[in-house]
């Protein structure tokens, strides 16, 4: 064998050697790879295993082959599982929230059902109907007082009741304003004491009727309908008294207006008669209407206007003055011996047409007393001469008398 064999001999085994010194490396591979194989083909197994569990009960059909198709298969079946089991989770709570209004609802109905129970025992019936048509007519009842409170003097003062025309007479019989006045104050006086006590009655009663429907089916609902009845009996008996009192005032309300009226309508119409004349028909009558202080004095105009006293031209207003104390004056006369009537130049706002309709009314006043007019002005004396010729004395005073 020549160098070149044996060097080339020499190469081999020295590669030989080399892949020998990485052997034992490569036997410990080796054997870590077939460990892990061997756990690998367990854990299959295993999971084989499993799977084919899970299919046997869920009643699926398995094969080995298929074992991932089967997997996945389960996966889905399992989150579908888990979506449903939260969806019931979700279903039994709101059923649960549920079922606790539903509780709710039916102790209140039963609290419902205790107070309907309570208020026909009340009222004295059994039936929902016939508690509910209490319920309306109690409503209906409370309606009605107060429509009658609202109307109950407009009431009395416009229909003819045979109590009320009686009490008119008795008072028109009487004859005394004075004292049909203090009468009249002390009903008022008693009338706010009695609204007063009725006032504090209906307060107990409301306060009462709130403490029955507060206790509960013990002996105490017996005794708080025996002081309810005992304080509905006494408030019938100061709600009559009020009555007899708003009665009795009003009566005599009416009776002094009456009394006014029969008593001044007389005056008023002579009143109305001589401020038309001095008017000369621009006013052919005169009424009254209501004030803040007592009745007010209206004026009629010829084509229906009215105007207020205080609305009238100063002029006027005098020439109404004027009328009035005519009026006065023959009022007087009838019933009493005549006084002089004095007048100082009155007319001194009156036009020439209206001053001449006073001096005829001057005229016929004379014809029962006497009526002195004081003047200073020269066709004033010239006008009431020739309106009442002869009837006229004239009396001139000296200058030294007039300062």
């Amino acid at each position: 064998m020549g160098a070149a064999g044996t060097d080339r001999k020499i190469g081999e085994v020295r590669e030989i050697l080399t892949a020998l010194e990485g052997l034992p490396l490569l036997i410990a591979q080796e054997g870590d790879l077939a460990r892990r194989i061997q756990a690998m083909d367990d854990d299959r197994a295993r999971f084989v295993a499993a799977v084919r569990r899970l299919a046997e009960e869920l009643d699926l059909a398995f094969e080995p082959v298929r074992v991932l198709e089967v997997s996945d298969d389960l996966q889905q079946r399992l989150k579908a599982a888990q979506k449903q089991a939260d969806l019931r989770q979700e279903k039994q709570a709101q059923l649960e929230r549920a079922e606790n209004r539903r509780r709710k609802a039916m102790s209140a109905l039963a609290e419902i059902d205790k107070r309907r129970a309570e208020m026909g025992d009340l009222f004295g019936v059994e039936s929902f109907a016939d508690l509910l048509g209490c319920l309306r007519s109690a409503e209906k009842k409370r309606e009605l007082q107060e429509r009658l409170a609202d109307r109950e003097s407009a009431f009395l003062t416009t229909l003819a009741i045979q109590s009320l025309e009686a009490a008119e007479a008795a008072c028109s019989a009487a004859g005394d304003v004075a004292a049909l006045d203090a009468e009249r104050a002390a009903l008022e006086s008693r009338l706010e004491t009695e609204e007063d006590a009725v006032t504090q009655l209906y307060h107990e009663r409301s306060t009462a009727q709130a403490a029955i429907d507060a206790v509960g089916d013990d002996a105490a609902v017996a005794r708080l309908e025996e002081e309810r009845r005992t304080l509905l009996l006494d408030i019938e008996d100061q709600a009559r008294r009020y009555l007899r009192l708003r009665v009795g005032a009003l009566g005599a309300e009416r009776a002094l207006q009456i009394y006014r009226d029969r008593h001044r309508s007389a005056m008023m119409t002579r009143a109305a008669d001589a401020f038309c004349k001095i008017t000369q028909g621009r006013f052919p009558k005169l009424t009254t209407v209501p004030g803040k202080s007592g009745d007010v004095l209206v004026g009629l105009r010829a084509n229906g206007a009215s105007l207020l006293a205080s609305e009238m031209s100063k002029g006027t207003r005098f020439q109404l003055y004027l009328a009035l104390r005519i009026a006065g004056y023959h009022e007087y006369a009838l019933h009493r011996e005549t006084l002089p009537f004095l007048a100082d130049d009155i007319m001194e706002t009156f036009d020439d047409d209206r001053s001449a309709e006073c001096f005829r009314l001057f005229a016929a006043m004379a014809e029962k007393g006497q009526v002195i007019y004081l003047t200073h002005h020269a066709h004033m004396r010239d006008m009431a001469k020739q309106v009442c010729g002869d009837a006229v004395k004239l009396h001139e005073l000296p200058a030294s008398y007039l300062g």
